[in-house]
């Protein structure tokens, strides 16, 4: 080699914005395709350190693998090479030593680093010469349209038996802290082929097969090794399953797609339709889906270019999607009549319950059976909750109202009617003039809702003074909430917004409302703005602000807890809030639209009302 040759780069910068910037932004995805480039390698260790604490300017990554490494005209030909697809050769189309079927093939997974870097630093040893380079995004941008980019480079002898490869990621884009455990749980979940004979180290620590084996820890399972019906026989292995209790934080819910041992597709739930269980079980189902066929060397590529999702409008996509489907609805409604089955079991197994349930006649019990259907359909609702609901369908169950309203729940009933037999007990049956003026009552109190959701929201103290009076709108089971303005007053202050910001882009209010011992902190949006993961990430920060500061308020009024709404009506629709999404859920932090709310309030209270005439 000629000390005077150049390492050459033909790019234009529309590719690295597109696939590269924009399409990685997130950690775990960009560590990912470093990691497949060291699989490829033939590596068997691949070793990540990350700074500890908050990232500054000083901060780096840096991976390194113990793999084949590359040689300088290597870099040149296929490292430096965008779009080359090493499949297209039977040669390169498995590793040379190994002969592991390659999980590239775009070529284009090297730009992921500039999503979370500016600059790369690359050293790669092969043959006893070490070649150590720079990609600086900023130069690139620089570089003439038409020439090529060469990055600065040195090389030097190294002993022969040294081979591998290092990347180190400066210049940071993120400056909040990794949380080392959580990402652990997502590679682990990302790669397959964590084996003896292919490692992944953490800042020190091996990530285990162990760590990954998720399906030894469902109380429910179903496996899988079957084609698809389709004469392609497309095959597909793995396994769905539900945990006993929810999936931990560090763990999304949904099914994996695995391809040549590598995440295809981030957890999904095949677009079940989201009736009956699925809406509560899909916070406890997980599952790992192997798929090669949607990889194959001589066929389409199924897989989306940033490698986290596949074709789902490809004919094989189709297939997967349905049969997921299926089988989400099979493993919800399982994970349902277990555990309506357990709460069911918590009321006939009370002595005082038990003995009243054998006093009833035969045309009673089936009446008795229904509401006890409707107690169960929530597996979440705690046992005392239960037993509480419970007695007091024992007691009222003489009035003809509440029989009448017995009558009307569904022979499959929903957390809804669950809800409305609550609304009873909240309210007093026994008084059911009473109950059915406060029904007429709210019903009014929605129709002033809907006019100010029709005007945009833009009489801001209304708004606010509305939910302030009627908490209920939130949540059926606060009947008394309290505007706690101390709360509100301290996260305004904080909080303050720049007055150059566009008015459409300005939050509309903070309302904090106390029911209980909770102070619960809503954040109004404008109809018209979207709230994503941003908006997202501002309600947590609002919320871990107050449940810093709980207490005795001057009120006198103690809070032991605290969640948080932000309500609006345009949510993204991109996987990453949707993540986040599920991820504030576990955190009593929720995501509501208007026209949801509206639409809930109407329901629930007018049946509610009906029943009462």
């Amino acid at each position: 080699m000629n000390q005077n040759t150049p390492l050459e780069m033909n790019v234009q910068m529309t590719i690295i914005d597109n696939l590269g910037i924009k399409m990685y932004s997130n950690l775990a995805p960009v560590l990912g395709e470093l990691i497949s480039n060291a699989y490829d390698a033939d590596a068997e260790l691949v070793k990540i350190i990350l700074p500890d604490g908050t990232i500054n300017a000083s901060s780096q990554i840096e991976i390194t693998d113990n793999g084949g490494g590359m040689e300088f005209a290597e870099i040149n030909s296929t490292y430096l090479s965008l779009g080359r697809n090493r499949r297209m050769d039977p040669q390169t189309a498995t590793s040379p030593r190994f002969k592991r079927p390659v999980m590239g093939r775009k070529g284009i997974g090297k730009l992921a680093s500039f999503g979370i870097a500016d600059i790369i630093q690359i050293s790669t040893s092969k043959n006893g010469i070490e070649t150590e380079f720079t990609l600086n995004l900023s130069e690139i941008r620089s570089t003439p349209i038409g020439a090529k980019y060469q990055p600065s480079y040195v090389t030097k002898t190294v002993p022969a038996e040294k081979t591998g490869t290092t990347v180190i990621l400066r210049n940071l884009s993120r400056t909040r802290a990794v949380s080392v455990d959580q990402l652990r749980g997502r590679l682990a979940r990302r790669f397959s082929c964590i084996s003896p004979d292919f490692q992944i180290e953490l800042n020190g620590t091996a990530i285990s097969p162990e760590e990954r084996d998720l399906k030894s820890r469902c109380t429910l399972l179903q496996e899988y090794d079957v084609d698809l019906a389709d004469p392609k026989q497309w095959r597909i292995s793995g396994w769905i399953g539900a945990f006993e209790n929810q999936v931990p934080s560090d763990v999304s819910p949904g099914v994996v797609i695995m391809v040549r041992g590598k995440l295809a597709q981030e957890p999904t739930f095949f677009d079940a339709p989201t009736s009956g269980w699925i809406n509560m079980a899909k916070f406890y189902i997980l599952g790992e889906i192997n798929a090669d066929f949607l990889d194959l060397d001589d066929a389409e590529d199924m897989v989306l270019t940033n490698r986290a999702a596949i074709d789902w409008p490809s004919d094989a996509g189709q297939a997967i999607q349905t049969w997921g489907a299926s089988e989400i609805t099979k493993m919800a409604n399982a994970w349902g009549a277990s555990r309506r089955e357990k709460k069911e079991k918590v009321i006939r197994n009370d002595p005082d319950l038990s003995k009243w349930l054998s006093t009833l006649s035969r045309s009673e019990k089936p009446v008795a059976d229904k509401i006890i259907k409707a107690l169960t359909t929530d597996g979440e609702l705690p046992d005392a909750r239960v037993i509480e609901l419970a007695s007091f369908m024992k007691e009222s169950f003489d009035y003809q109202v509440f029989r009448d309203l017995a009558s009307s729940i569904s022979e499959n009933p929903t957390p809804d009617d669950r809800k409305v037999i609550e609304l009873f007990r909240e309210w007093d049956v026994i008084e059911a003039r009473e109950v059915y003026r406060v029904a007429q009552g709210r019903l009014v109190a929605i129709e002033q809702l809907e006019k100010l959701i029709v005007t945009n929201a833009r009489e801001v103290p209304e708004l606010h003074q509305f939910l302030a009076s009627y908490p209920w709108i939130l949540d059926p089971s606060w009947t008394i909430a309290y505007d706690e303005t101390y709360y509100s007053t301290l996260l305004k202050d904080h909080f303050r917004e720049e007055e150059s910001k566009p008015a459409i882009n300005r939050r509309l209010d903070f309302i904090c409302l106390g029911a209980g011992d909770t102070i619960h902190v809503v954040e109004l949006k404008r109809p018209k703005e979207k709230i994503g993961v941003k908006e997202l990430a501002q309600l947590e920060e609002y919320v871990a602000f107050v449940r810093q500061r709980l207490g005795n308020a001057p009120n006198g009024r103690s809070y032991t807890s605290a969640s948080g709404y932000i309500i609006g009506e345009d949510i993204q629709d991109d996987f990453y809030t949707r993540d986040k999404i599920l991820t504030l859920e576990k955190s009593r932090m929720y995501v509501k639209k208007y026209a949801d709310l509206l639409s809930m309030a109407q329901r629930l209270h007018k049946d509610f009302a009906d029943k009462l005439k």
